[in-house]
């Protein structure tokens, strides 16, 4: 039975619906009584299934006497209505495609509102770390440290266990933010690292990937907002070696 109901279901036929055109291909012309009694199908369940063979023309339906019979179409006219719905979408594909592409320019956003959402982004932007691509940090160590420190923790465990770091840290001038670069420089940790005149006031935390932005609110409410487009990550990393070139190079 798989045989012959599985390339049915494969053309988008319910099981059902595979169960009574075979019935009728084998029997047919059936009443709806007889259509019940060979597909093993209760008869209530029938007209609505019925139906939908009609329309989609894989059946069809004529008078005798005055009982309606149901036959189903050859299996040859229902290969030929697939190949026609083939010829029908390799016209539209051209159109189809250029609606996919425009899609695809529209920048994908993504927030994450929730601690264990908040962990996943980070440990994704730590694995970047880790395998060595290009990360760039705009951080408030202090808003850091009061979230958790498992932030921080974590970033130094991946700073060290890649083989070539390609980071750079621009943070918020703090004695706190001093006391954790020298932490950094303790454990041999010489990415480069810059701060920001105190005079520029920054609430969330940046952090700039290829083609992908992640912006961090610390606040009450934490959360990430993961940004996927090449153009808006090229805007940031513009401000950003802005503001990276009138940071204080010293530590």
């Amino acid at each position: 039975m798989n045989n012959t109901i599985n390339p049915l279901l494969s053309i988008g036929l319910t099981e059902k619906q595979a169960k009574i055109y075979l019935a009728c291909l084998e029997y047919g012309p059936l009443s709806i009584s007889e259509v019940a009694k060979y597909s093993g199908l209760k008869r209530a369940h029938l007209y609505n299934l019925i139906e939908e063979l009609l329309t989609a023309q894989y059946m069809c339906r004529f008078q005798r006497g005055k009982r309606p019979l149901y036959k189903a179409e050859s299996p040859q006219k229902i290969l030929e209505l697939q190949e026609q719905k083939v010829k029908a979408l390799a016209a539209a594909l051209p159109t189809l495609q250029a609606i996919s592409s425009a899609t695809n320019n529209v920048p994908q956003t993504t927030l994450h509102d929730s601690p264990a959402g908040l962990k996943d982004v980070y440990e994704n932007i730590y694995q970047h770390v880790t395998q060595g691509k290009e990360v760039w940090f705009l951080s408030h160590i202090d808003d850091l440290i009061s979230y958790d420190t498992w932030i921080l923790r974590d970033f130094k465990a991946a700073v060290l266990s890649a083989k070539k770091s390609n980071v750079r840290e621009l943070l918020a001038d703090s004695k706190t933010a001093r006391t954790y670069v020298e932490s950094l420089r303790d454990m041999k940790l010489r990415h480069p690292i810059r701060f920001m005149d105190t005079s520029f006031q920054i609430y969330n935390d940046l952090i700039i990937l290829k083609d992908i932005v992640v912006i961090v609110s610390l606040g009450k409410y934490p959360s990430a907002l993961v940004i996927h487009d090449a153009k808006t990550q090229q805007t940031f990393r513009t401000l950003f070696e802005m503001a990276w070139m009138s940071a204080d190079e010293k530590e």
